[in-house]
C-alpha cells in the first residue's frame, strides 16, 4: 500500500466538488435532500397514477421498484440542475449586489465632495460678506475720526479766531487714499 501522500496525489486537492455528478461539496447535504424528495415525489406519483398488478404486496412493491428506476436519473439530474441554477442565480445576485453597492458608495462620494465644495464656497462668500461688513465698519470709524479731528481743528481756529483755510477731508481721504487730482 502507498503511504498516505502517494494515496492522495492523484486526488483532487481543489476539493470543491464531489461524486460522478459533480456536485459542490458544501451543497451535498442540500443535493441528497433535494434528489431523496424528487425520488419519493415520483414514486408516489407512481403509485398514484400507476395500474398496480393485481396480487400479493411483494408483486406490487417489485412492480414499484422495476418501474422507479426511471425515475431515480432524472431525480439525480433535476437536483444538479436545480441546485446549480439555484447557486448561479446567488452569485449573479451576489455580483449585481457588489455592483449596486459600488455604486452607491460612488454616488455618496460625489454627494460628499459636491456637499462639501458648497460648503466650501458658502463658506468663502461668507467670509467674503463678514469681511466687507469689518472693513466698511473700519473705513466709517476712520472716515468719523478725520472728519471729527478737522471738524475740532475748525472750530478751535474759530474760538482763537484765526483764519480756518484748511479744506475739509475728502471721501478718499477719510477712506484712506490719495485724493485726485
Amino acid at each position: 500500500m502507498a503511504a498516505n501522500g502517494d494515496r492522495d496525489a492523484g486526488q483532487d486537492k481543489g476539493g470543491d466538488r464531489d461524486s460522478i455528478w459533480s456536485v459542490a461539496r458544501g451543497a451535498l447535504a442540500y443535493y441528497f435532500a433535494l434528489f431523496a424528495t424528487l425520488v419519493l415525489a415520483g414514486v408516489a406519483l407512481l403509485i398514484w397514477k400507476a395500474d398496480l398488478p393485481e396480487g400479493d404486496l411483494a408483486t406490487r412493491a417489485l412492480y414499484v421498484w422495476q418501474e422507479s428506476g426511471s425515475i431515480v436519473v432524472p431525480s439525480a439530474a433535476y437536483a444538479i440542475i436545480i441546485l446549480e441554477t439555484a447557486r448561479w442565480t446567488m452569485v449573479t445576485a451576489g455580483l449585481f449586489e457588489a455592483k449596486l453597492k459600488r455604486k452607491r458608495e460612488q454616488e455618496r462620494a460625489e454627494v460628499r465632495a459636491e456637499a462639501r465644495s458648497e460648503g466650501l464656497k458658502e463658506g468663502l462668500e461668507e467670509g467674503l460678506r463678514e469681511g466687507l461688513r469689518e472693513g466698511l465698519r473700519e473705513g466709517l470709524k476712520e472716515a468719523d475720526a478725520k472728519w471729527r479731528a478737522w471738524y475740532e481743528r475748525m472750530l478751535e481756529a474759530r474760538a482763537k479766531g484765526e483764519p480756518f483755510d484748511e479744506p475739509p477731508p475728502t471721501v478718499e481721504e477719510a477712506n484712506g487714499k490719495e485724493p485726485r487730482s
